[in-house]
């Protein structure tokens, strides 16, 4: 079956999956609509961007501007208008290449298609969290991170290891400058794995000693404000895991040697990019001030803000325990272990087979990633350990490992979707352990039982089982689709919604273009915006402006909406309670209740319209 070595056979077999998961995901993507509104927030951001107002001084928003560059480059190259059916569109793009990249960055690891189609399955998967939320920051934070994986599998020589490295570089830039945590964090695990691979002792004893700081006090000076609450049990699970991984992969007999150079030249990809931006950012009008104060400062204050509860599971903190010791017993024991053919040949192959099935069965668990944040990342460290006599750790291996762990920060100080993006680069990694292990076993194997035809079996068996996974749930979708009816509202004509809820839009909808020619909704459903084709009183729009904004912001919004002919006010007060999480928010309603009076009740929506001789102005 050596046809199956071909790479027009590889291809075609990635073209097909992806093909297959773009039904999926189409079907799936345009059947919800999260009652939240994250998607209307980021889109009338990118809206308002695109237009020509001046990020942060003009618009609110958390995200950094290459998030809204690569925005406007989408629609500016598709020259679709933003709306909820090309938003969608886009995130579904986006969705298929995160996965793709991370199929490609397990086979290129293994040389697997078996394992590339597997982790095609359950990234997938793992990424469905877009559907909630399409056109958040978080895709596309998805996809570099991918990116990033597959870069540096590239060759390390001393041109190509310096192309590698700049462009890495690049993507740690467009990373920070989108979700600046998720960027610290990437800089973190690519600088320690950069340094642990150096071709200097010093700077190897550097990066080790950088790793294992960072892992014992990053999680508690970033989860400071909580450190009372279960997060520091959440937080002691990172540092344990960090700290394991950074230990194994100092002792490890590396394959890699980056000089001088190598650095050097992700410095410049990082600070080309990161200039570039900030210039462009400055041509509209933004100051350096605003810039950092936009990116860094306001996003500062977010943990006391809004925060959920810590995603911990059952005796995490144990497991996490139970994870280090084994790794410090190892780092110990490592040459004697090595040296001893029965537990270089069966134990430790086993061990990374069982983890890797573990971990793809944790996600089958619990898709949200809660399961392998606390179960699987203090094992993680098993991908470093060699499988084989005389085999060497690998750059991508390492950083794969390294920033799969420090990316599971970013759940706090909410633990909501960011769960899924925390960990789905746990999926590749195990993938890879997985392959180690198995490659090792049969390698084990004597002779006689090996069959020569069995990996080519096996490779083909699991692309037809992954491709008729992905149709099952194609049909599953495009059944539920099919059932929904259609939202048919200005930009989301391809949105179908169970029927009671897409009637409810409709009808608030109609009742907010009969009564209103300005509007502002508690909290924001910025959704509505799109739909009812009116603008916004200000270009300073959110989901939760009642907590976000400050006092003279929020009066500043009201005062422009009542110099409206026909200004009102859209009340969801079971979403506008789940927001604020039991904050006092009797001011500004009972400002809204003294100017504007109740006219229509939609569902859960209240439309109030201003009362006779209101002044319009906040107390």
């Amino acid at each position: 079956m050596k046809i199956l070595d071909s790479l027009l056979v590889k291809m075609l077999a990635a073209c097909l999956l992806t093909a297959q998961a773009g039904f999926v995901g189409y079907y799936r993507i345009f059947s919800v609509f999260a009652d939240y509104d994250d998607e209307g927030y980021v889109m009338i951001s990118a809206r308002d961007f695109i237009r020509g107002h001046v990020l942060y001084q003009e618009i609110y928003t958390q995200y950094g501007p290459a998030f809204y560059v690569w925005k406007w480059l989408v629609h500016t190259i598709t020259q679709a208008p933003v709306s909820h059916d090309a938003t969608r569109l886009t995130s579904l793009f986006t969705w298929l290449a995160a996965t793709l990249l991370c199929s490609l960055f397990v086979y290129r690891a293994t040389r697997s298609l078996a394992l590339a189609a597997i982790t095609h399955l359950f990234v997938f998967r793992a990424l469905a969290f877009i559907t909630n939320e399409p056109g958040h920051p978080q895709e596309f934070c998805a996809l570099l991170l991918s990116a990033a994986m597959v870069v540096a599998t590239l060759p390390a020589g001393a041109t190509r290891g310096r192309l590698m490295t700049a462009s890495l570089g690049v993507i740690l830039a467009l990373l920070a400058l989108t979700k600046i945590n998720l960027g610290a964090f990437l800089l973190l695990s690519l600088a320690v794995t950069l340094l642990l691979f150096s071709d200097r002792r010093w700077l190897r004893i550097v990066g080790f000693a950088a790793g294992a700081g960072a892992a014992l006090f990053v999680p508690p000076f970033l989860m400071r404000a909580h450190l009372s609450s279960p997060w520091w049990l959440y937080g002691l699970v990172v540092t344990l895991s960090l700290l394991s991984a950074t230990v194994i992969a100092f002792a490890s007999r590396k394959e890699t040697a980056f000089d001088f150079g190598h650095y050097a030249a992700a410095v410049v990809g990082f600070g080309a990019t990161a200039l570039l931006l900030a210039l462009l950012c400055m041509a509209q009008g933004l100051s350096g001030y605003g810039l950092l104060h936009g990116l860094i400062v306001q996003n500062l204050t977010l943990p006391s803000v809004f925060f959920t509860i810590a995603p911990l599971a059952e005796k995490a903190h144990l497991v996490a325990c139970a994870g280090f010791s084994l790794a410090l017993l190892y780092a110990w024991q490592r040459r004697r272990i090595e040296s001893r053919g029965r537990l270089r040949e069966h134990l430790i192959p086993a061990a990374k087979v069982l983890f890797g099935l573990v971990v793809f069965y944790l996600n089958v668990a619990n898709v949200s990633g809660l399961y392998s944040l606390n179960y699987a990342a203090p094992f993680l460290w098993l991908v470093l350990i060699p499988a084989a006599a005389g085999e060497r750790l690998t750059f991508p291996r390492a950083l794969v490992c390294l920033t799969g762990l420090t990316e599971a920060l970013q759940v706090y100080p909410i633990a909501g979707s960011q769960m899924s993006n925390g960990s789905f680069l746990m999926l590749p990694a195990a993938a890879v352990c997985l392959g180690d292990g198995l490659t090792a076993l049969r390698r084990g194997l004597p002779a006689g039982l090996r069959i020569r035809w069995a990996p080519a079996a096996a490779t083909l068996l699991t692309v037809v089982l992954v491709f008729a996974l992905h149709a099952r749930q194609s049909n599953r979708f495009e059944r539920r689709y099919a059932a929904y009816a259609p939202l048919n509202l200005p930009g989301a004509h391809r949105l179908r919604l169970p029927a009671k809820i897409a009637a409810t839009y409709q009808s608030i909808v109609s009742e907010i273009k009969a009564s209103c020619d300005s509007f502002v909704s508690i909290p924001g459903v910025n959704s509505l915006y799109f739909w009812t084709q009116t603008e916004a009183p200000t270009s300073f729009n959110t989901t939760t402006w009642m907590t976000l904004f400050s006092e003279e912001q929020q009066r500043a919004m009201l005062e422009k909406l009542a110099a409206h002919d026909r200004p009102c006010v859209v009340y969801h007060a079971k979403l506008a309670e789940w927001w604020v999480l039991g904050r006092d928010m009797s001011k500004l309603m009972n400002y809204v209740r003294r100017d504007y009076q109740e006219v229509r009740r939609v569902g859960d929506f209240e439309l109030m319209v201003k009362r006779d001789g209101a002044a319009g102005k906040q107390d």
